[in-house]
């Protein structure tokens, strides 16, 4: 199963994708216990501000939920307040279940 959070951020006025990158480096140990496996990063314009997009891949989604909104996470997202506007900050979870195929015989749909 894969499963995706993505992160829409408002870049604060004057920040930078690299000052996300910059926290990103050191926190992403503690991304990687929350279940991050990788990452991908966009930017936009929306509005006239500046609009980043990260795309977590997560191994373990109920870990990441767990995780993520406790309080050793604040330790990890209040430094991110210094770059990003937290409330327009809005997230989309993804999760791609693997399909499930069975072989029905004719013989077991007349029985």
């Amino acid at each position: 199963m894969n499963s995706f959070i993505t992160y829409r951020f408002v870049l604060l006025p004057g920040k930078q994708r690299s000052d996300y990158m910059n926290w990103l480096k050191i926190n992403w140990t503690e991304l990687q216990k929350f279940g991050a496996t990788s990452f991908q990063l966009w930017n936009s314009t929306e509005n006239g501000e500046h609009v980043l997009f990260c795309k977590y891949t997560v191994n373990n989604m109920q870990r990441w939920i767990h995780h993520a909104p406790g309080p050793h996470a604040a330790s990890v997202t209040h430094p991110l307040s210094d770059y990003v506007d937290m409330d327009k900050t809005s997230l989309k979870i993804t999760v791609i279940a693997d399909s499930i195929t069975q072989d029905i015989s004719a013989e077991s749909i007349n029985n």
